[in-house]
């Protein structure tokens, strides 16, 4: 996650820094550097628990932020779609003969109904804005 909010923030920092800079090669390249590095630590520590769930969906919603700001408003609009499948995924109801432990419990859990108002803020925000 804190590569993920370093890419965001130099993001901004370089988009308000040098918005009439003609060469944001370097600039650029920082933040896309933190943003891979963002994508591997998830990919490598990913794991069936709440914890790596809520971790991946917190950076998902950093992505989705760092796609927008950079204009890139597709890539931005599939991984807010990533991010509520994955929502709609840990919260369906499970079959109680089922052998798939419930990982999150959304009644008693105050971060996943955060997460799903920041989900359902950036589906409204996507959608007035297209």
């Amino acid at each position: 996650m804190r590569h993920a909010v370093i890419a965001l923030s130099s993001a901004h920092r370089f988009q308000q820094r040098f918005a009439a800079a003609p060469d944001k090669y370097d600039e650029e390249c920082f933040t896309l550097q933190q943003y891979n590095k963002a994508i591997q630590h998830l990919r490598n520590n990913a794991t069936d628990n709440s914890y790596s769930l809520r971790v991946a969906l917190i950076t998902c919603m950093l992505f989705i932020t760092l796609e927008y700001m950079r204009g890139q408003y597709t890539v931005g609009n599939a991984h807010l779609q990533y991010g509520i499948k994955l929502l709609l995924d840990i919260s369906a109801p499970r079959p109680p003969s089922s052998m798939v432990p419930t990982v999150l419990s959304p009644e008693e859990d105050f971060a996943y109904n955060a997460l799903v108002d920041a989900y359902v803020r950036l589906s409204i925000q996507s959608a007035m804005f297209g």
